[in-house]
């Protein structure tokens, strides 16, 4: 079981407070950030998820990590995800250790995303805003790299992409974990688990512990330059 020092030396070389991950976003762009809460749980390291309520307008009854939109008032895309951790959860700021801010990436919606990966304490109990979370979990990091997941074909901006869809049990309830959480998921577990295997994205490509994030930066560049460039025709 990696330390914490360790997950900070394992994530270093994705962690964009390190390294250059600029990224001219246009000032139109939807910001959003999430906190990726990793905890101890009998010597096992676990991601906690949420269930969003079925009430709201977009993505109802998902499993998705604490987060949204960026308010005028955040200073950046950390204190996004903090803040946001803080009104769904009842997760305080001074019981977050950043472990690193993992380079932006694109998701649905034409939504351009800070992951915050973080670890939390053990003992943390959350205090649910019910308008908005209906169910909190948590599930070893371990599970997401089992051959137990249903693995679809679909298309994000223009390129063809894999969801994993992961099912579980969760208080007798059906839950399903699919994709960006469980990309999130899978390749956090290749690092902090340090494991030789690999994990395919999109067709003919694979990413391992070393690679895991690498990709994201200039995704992001080409997808603000392909749609800068269709702009001007």
């Amino acid at each position: 079981m990696a330390s914490i020092p360790e997950l900070k030396s394992y994530f270093r070389k994705f962690d964009v407070r390190y390294g250059d991950a600029d990224v001219d976003i246009p000032k139109t762009t939807r910001r959003a950030s999430v906190l990726i809460p990793l905890l101890l749980v009998q010597g096992e390291w676990h991601v906690l998820v949420t269930v969003r309520s079925r009430s709201l307008r977009r993505s109802a009854g998902v499993v998705v990590f604490p987060g949204g939109f960026q308010e005028p008032t955040d200073v950046d895309g950390v204190d996004t995800a903090l803040r946001e951790a803080k009104e769904e959860i009842g997760l305080k700021p001074n019981d977050v250790d950043i472990i690193a801010v993992l380079p932006l990436t694109m998701v649905e919606g034409g939504i351009c995303l800070t992951p915050v990966l973080a670890v939390i304490p053990t003992d943390f109990r959350p205090v649910l805003n019910k308008a908005e979370v209906v169910k909190v979990f948590d599930l070893p990091l371990s599970r997401f790299l089992k051959d137990d997941v249903e693995i679809k074909t679909w298309r994000l901006y223009d390129d063809e992409v894999f969801s994993h869809t992961f099912t579980d049990i969760i208080d007798g309830e059906t839950v399903l974990t699919s994709g960006s959480v469980s990309a999130f998921c899978m390749l956090i577990a290749v690092v902090v688990l340090q494991s030789p295997r690999l994990v395919s994205l999109k067709p003919n490509s694979f990413l391992d512990k070393d690679t895991a994030f690498a990709h994201h930066t200039e995704f992001v560049r080409q997808f603000f330059a392909k749609k800068n460039n269709l702009s001007k025709l």
